[in-house]
């Protein structure tokens, strides 16, 4: 694939718990065509899943059932993963229920890009580095960058 692209999920500003995962993947579309095909669709959806979901420290690991019907109509999320009945501690009937969110909110937009990009292909990029077990997690005093 002709693109490298990568991106950061959680606070990589360090403004809050400064928790992130950093991604690495290669496409066949470049940062812009992806961007530009998500922002397409979240006209169609009428709701920007960037913004309304995952966005609170310790977020709800479900969509709300609003958000969830818009997922379904376009057919970019499966009903299997829809709850049928509320969860005494989980999601409430009608959302999709997230198993493994970080991942999954990933895998999501890009089924929303796909939808105005269908040719989309992407995976994860392996870096093919080694870790130099001496400075991992060394300096903690000096890493904290918020305020």
């Amino acid at each position: 694939m002709k693109y490298n692209i990568g991106f950061t999920l959680g606070d990589p500003g360090g403004d809050g718990h400064a928790c992130t995962t950093d991604y690495h993947i290669v496409a066949n579309h470049s940062a812009d065509e992806i961007s530009k095909a998500y922002k397409e669709t979240t006209k169609l959806l009428g709701f920007d899943f960037i913004k309304e979901v995952g966005v609170d420290f310790q977020s709800d690991y479900w969509i709300s059932e609003k958000f969830t019907k818009e997922l379904l109509k376009l057919g970019i999320i499966d009903e299997k993963y829809v709850r049928e009945l509320d969860a005494e501690w989980g999601a409430p009937a009608g959302c999709y229920e997230f198993d493994y969110a970080e991942e999954e909110f990933v895998d999501l937009y890009f089924a929303i890009v796909k939808y105005s990009l269908p040719d989309l292909e992407w995976s994860s990029r392996d870096l093919e580095e080694e870790t130099l077990w001496d400075l991992y997690g060394a300096a903690y005093g000096f890493t904290y960058h918020g305020e």
